[in-house]
């Protein structure tokens, strides 16, 4: 399959559960592992400025597609695709890749996911990097701009991956980098996690995958490996989540947390920046 022009990466897939996952592995294996998990609607398409400069600096780095994004298989069932699913499949990657202490970056619902499995596969991480990304909390607020888009993404009759993102960043895609984020997603049933993965975040008790959520929080009150924030100052979503982070994981604490500035997809805003925070944080963790 010929990627877009600026994903120049070698593509190489891993069955999990019995779903075909996509992932990249670049750079060399011997040196310390960076894993990256993206968020919705994007796929491993997003780090794409940020990776070769990591593995410049003398790191592997391993990028995966979710379950129904980018080139991982699509064919997902509603009924089977739930949270626990999602931490389980991701869990089961990280196994088979014997991934073993790694710096995770995780954007978005990438950090969903990624601060389950560090409660849960601690032993994968040496630390966290997590980008506009948190975990609910009983009580908390539902931001007015995440209900509308998950209902746009569960109603709407049509679902312009590229125009959400570039709707959600402070800079203006190029027609290339359009091509980039919509390739994976040709018809309406390439779609599907896209619609569906919105609907999974549970916000209070009772609801799927809160049980899930909670016990996560719980096993992050003892989690003391280095957690790193990067958060933006322009997205109306995660905006200020960064301190429900530093309030309950104790890794947080005495990191060089930053605010950058730029939108929700701030991997297009501020690329370069995010990489030379990535490449501090990995040289101070052991």
């Amino acid at each position: 399959m010929c990627h877009p022009s600026d994903y120049p990466f070698e593509s190489h897939y891993l069955h999990v559960s019995g779903y075909r996952l996509h992932y990249i592995d670049v750079g060399n294996r011997g040196d310390r592992t960076l894993l990256f998990l993206h968020g919705v609607p994007t796929w491993s398409y997003t780090f794409r400025h940020i990776i070769p400069i990591c593995v410049k600096a003398g790191y592997r780095v391993v990028a995966l597609d979710l379950p129904g994004f980018g080139l991982s298989e699509k064919s997902i069932s509603r009924e089977l695709y739930t949270m626990d699913f999602l931490v389980n499949v991701v869990g089961g990657f990280i196994n088979q890749l014997e991934i073993s202490n790694s710096v995770l970056f995780a954007h978005d619902w990438g950090g969903v996911l990624g601060l389950q499995l560090a409660s849960t596969y601690e032993p994968s991480f040496s630390g966290l990097i997590l980008c506009n990304s948190l975990l609910p909390v009983e009580g908390m607020k539902i931001p007015f701009l995440f209900r509308l888009w998950r209902c746009f993404a569960r109603y709407s009759p049509v679902l312009p991956v590229a125009m959400v993102v570039n709707l959600a960043c402070d800079k203006r895609l190029s027609r290339v980098q359009k091509h980039g984020y919509n390739y994976p997603f040709k018809s309406g049933e390439d779609k599907k996690a896209i619609r569906l993965m919105p609907q999974l975040l549970p916000f209070k008790s009772g609801q799927s995958g809160f049980s899930e959520i909670k016990k996560a929080w719980a096993g992050l009150a003892g989690f003391e490996k280095p957690v790193l924030t990067l958060f933006s100052d322009r997205d109306p979503i995660t905006r200020g989540g960064e301190k429900l982070i530093l309030e309950r994981i104790p890794g947080a604490q005495n990191q060089n947390h930053r605010i950058l500035h730029g939108g929700h997809f701030i991997q297009e805003d501020a690329p370069h920046e995010i990489a030379n925070h990535i490449i501090s944080f990995m040289r101070s963790v052991q």
